[in-house]
Order: C-alpha cells, then sequence, then structure tokens
C-alpha cells in the first residue's frame, strides 16, 4: 500500500464525513492498524476503496451506528484504539485475514476494547 495515497485518499474521502473527530485523529488510528498489520502479517494491507474509507471513517467513534448521537455506551475515543487494535491481533481468528473489514465486523472492536479494561 502506499501510504501517501492512502493519506492523500482518507483527506479527501474523510472530509465529507459527519464525525465528532477531527480528521487528523481518525488518520492516526487507521495508520496505526496499517501499522501493525503489516507487523503482524508481515505485508501491506490491500488498498481500500474510497467508500470503505468513507465508512470507516464514520464508523470510528461508535461501536454501533445507532449511538451516533454520541449518548450511547458506545462512544470511542481516538486514545482508545492503540490497546484495541493491539489486542485484535493477539487475537486468534482461524482462517482470518486480519484485515481492516474484519476489524470493523460486528462485536470485534468492542470485545477488544472490554478486554483492554
Amino acid at each position: 500500500m502506499d501510504y501517501k495515497v492512502f493519506v492523500q485518499l482518507v483527506a479527501r474521502e474523510g472530509q465529507g464525513v459527519s464525525s465528532p473527530w477531527p480528521l487528523a485523529d481518525s488518520l492516526a488510528v487507521l495508520l496505526y492498524f496499517l501499522m501493525r498489520y503489516k507487523q503482524y502479517r508481515g505485508e501491506d494491507h490491500p488498498p481500500l476503496r474510497a467508500e470503505h474509507i468513507r465508512k470507516i471513517v464514520h464508523a470510528l467513534p461508535y461501536f454501533y451506528p445507532e449511538d451516533e448521537d454520541g449518548t450511547g455506551p458506545s462512544s470511542l475515543e481516538p486514545e482508545d484504539y492503540p490497546s484495541i487494535i493491539d489486542r485484535y491481533f493477539q487475537t486468534e481468528f482461524p482462517g482470518c485475514d486480519y484485515r481492516m473489514a474484519h476489524f470493523f465486523s460486528g462485536e470485534i472492536r468492542e470485545l477488544r476494547y472490554y478486554e483492554t479494561r
């Protein structure tokens, strides 16, 4: 993955996304994930499509979309993510590719969050 292109894509696609986080915080979390992916898998993460980046940037602050108003128990902060991501890569998921799509699916992030508390 070309990280310079990735940063530009996140900057472009993230501008139109409704999020309580500054775009720089979202980008920092995503770059951390990519760094840990490369360390764990020994290869770069495959490129992401623009629509996936928009969805991910939108989802970062929440476990579930229904909590977007910030009143639910699932609001996350950028500083929560390093331990969640680290725990994710320490968790065995048989047959898993450990890509960002998996990380953002189901209860993956929520369970890793509670495991790190």
